[in-house]
């Protein structure tokens, strides 16, 4: 059965492996390459972010009764991953390697952590909370 935590974890992999093909594109000097790459895992990120930011995060707040802090920290940690993402994307339009490189390893290890935090404590949370709305949260957030 998917679950809401199924579903976003698979989102969490797919960006996964869209940043890796970036970063070894960038890495064996294939910028055109690099350029699609990249433009998919921004795409699957900010699918995920809107995923999260416009259905799910909303809909758990409804059903808690106001603004949850753990979801306010994954908003703000969005919004530091978005800062990463720009600065990588300059990076990619000058073809700067090494800046590109810096910000990539910071931004994979923020986004380890993010991940980790999102799948093993608030999406098992939020999946208790949304017992009853679950389907109707996973069903928006493919639109």
């Amino acid at each position: 059965m998917e679950t809401i935590g199924r579903y976003m974890t698979r989102i969490h992999r797919l960006c996964d492996a869209n940043f890796a093909a970036a970063e070894a594109a960038i890495t064996s000097g294939r910028w055109e390459q690099s350029a699609i790459s990249f433009e998919c895992f921004c795409r699957a990120v900010e699918h995920h972010f809107a995923a999260e930011e416009d259905v799910l995060f909303p809909a758990f707040e409804g059903a808690v009764g106001g603004e949850s802090g753990p979801v306010n920290v994954m908003r703000d940690e969005h919004e530091r991953m978005r800062g990463m993402i720009h600065a990588m994307a300059a990076s990619l339009r000058t073809r700067d390697t090494g800046e590109y490189l810096g910000q990539s390893e910071t931004l994979a290890t923020f986004m380890q952590q993010h991940n980790v935090k999102e799948e093993s404590v608030l999406y098992p949370i939020i999946e208790q909370v949304l017992a009853q709305e679950s389907s109707a949260a996973l069903y928006a957030m493919r639109l």
